[in-house]
């Protein structure tokens, strides 16, 4: 069986075999396996000794958990249209993710128990929230929303507490990922 760096290392090329049910699974570089590898850390606190991948479906409306050891498909979580983003703070609690809901009014911020996988609590947010992320803490959750304003979100009370115009455009993105490719920054 191949080690899981192994694994990560060819999960972009089809043709490296693997075993289990995701051997012929393409994780996309960039984005994707960001959010991706953000979940793994996630999932694997000190109670729950497996680690766990979680995939976003953003064109559709669920999540797939793999477990790491064996590869196997663990859960189908249903969570709503289009997950965008997934955010992870250091006590592994929970787990944030964004539901774009492409084209509606309004999106969806969900707080999911990583030990039962139930979404313990639905939060509406502004039109198409992107890719967010969470204090070390846990106690604040950034939200990039489409038309510009990113949300700042007590994620105790599940409360908005500021909504700030954040004024970067696409170009200016992409600069600052040039020069720090470490470093990604989601707009809206």
């Amino acid at each position: 069986m191949q080690s899981k760096a192994d694994w990560f290392a060819g999960a972009s090329r089809s043709d490296r075999p693997g075993t289990g049910s995701v051997d012929r699974m393409s994780v996309s570089r960039g984005w994707g396996i960001l959010r991706v590898l953000a979940a793994v850390l996630a999932s694997s606190t000190a109670a729950q000794a497996t680690p766990y991948l979680w995939q976003l479906n953003a064109w559709g409306n669920d999540i797939h958990i793999f477990n790491l050891d064996d590869f196997r498909l663990v859960r189908r979580l249903d969570v709503g249209r289009n997950p965008h983003g997934i955010a992870v703070p250091k006590d592994q609690r929970m787990i944030y993710v964004s539901l774009e809901r492409y084209r509606q009014p309004h999106g969806e911020l969900l707080w999911i128990n990583p030990a039962s996988l139930d979404i313990e609590r639905r939060m509406q947010t502004c039109e198409e929230p992107q890719n967010i992320a969470v204090t070390p803490d846990g106690k604040w959750l950034y939200v990039p929303c489409k038309n510009g304003e990113y949300w700042v979100v007590d994620t105790g009370s599940g409360t908005t507490v500021k909504k700030n115009q954040h004024g970067w455009s696409t170009a200016q993105r992409e600069s600052i990922e040039r020069r720090a490719p470490h470093v990604s920054v989601a707009i809206g």
